[in-house]
């Protein structure tokens, strides 16, 4: 598959963030497989970088091959009310490689993740042309936030708590792809903030996304 060869290629060799000094002690230069289901790939699930909170050893984007907690939340919390199977979705990261901590947890005054990202964009922007994707899944503020300040047809930035679970548009290279921010994996104290609140959201869309992935 095409994304997949260029994932291999492009990708893995990639060492663009070593060059920025601000930030290339932070990267191991280590990446996580993409997820790529065995049909259609019409959605981009994106997730916001390879390292997580977990002992376990993680080997593709979002731990999507392995019947753990992320997997569980994607597919039960985000997908099944969307009416979308995991097999059509292809998984990437925003910025592509391993870092020595949790993105959050470094400095903020280094706008890690917007540093890493200048660097990581021009992927993700060949893997949009490859998939060719009807809908792009976000998970995180994160996320959402990069997302919004270099594609969201409005180029305001707004919180997630406006936008999770809602169906907005990203603007890439003059085409609308349709996007669904949605929270990360959350802790309790998230979930009770945004449970059941996104699964009736995204109930709600279903019908929608499912027309606009026909």
């Amino acid at each position: 598959m095409r994304e997949q060869e260029y994932f291999q290629t492009a990708v893995i060799p990639c060492k663009d963030c070593g060059r920025d000094p601000a930030i290339a002690g932070f990267l191991t230069f280590t990446k996580l497989e993409p997820f790529v289901g065995a049909g259609d790939k019409r959605v981009l699930l994106l997730g916001h970088s390879p390292k997580v909170r977990t002992s376990s050893k993680i080997t593709t984007t979002l731990d999507l091959m392995e019947h753990r907690q992320v997997r569980r939340y994607v597919v039960t919390e985000v997908l099944t009310p969307l009416g979308i199977d995991l097999q059509s979705c292809y998984a990437t990261n925003a910025v592509k490689c391993l870092t020595t901590r949790m993105p959050e947890d470094i400095d903020g005054e280094l706008r890690f993740m917007e540093s890493a990202f200048s660097h990581c964009m021009r992927h993700l922007l060949e893997e949009l042309a490859l998939t060719k994707p009807k809908l792009v899944i976000s998970f995180s503020e994160r996320i959402s936030t990069l997302l919004q300040s270099q594609f969201a047809v409005h180029r305001t930035i707004r919180p997630m708590k406006e936008l999770f679970g809602t169906l907005q548009s990203l603007e890439v290279h003059g085409n609308t792809i349709p996007w669904i921010p949605a929270v990360h994996v959350p802790k309790a104290k998230v979930r009770r903030h945004y449970f059941p609140e996104q699964t009736s959201r995204l109930t709600a869309l279903s019908r929608e996304v499912s027309g606009l992935l026909s």
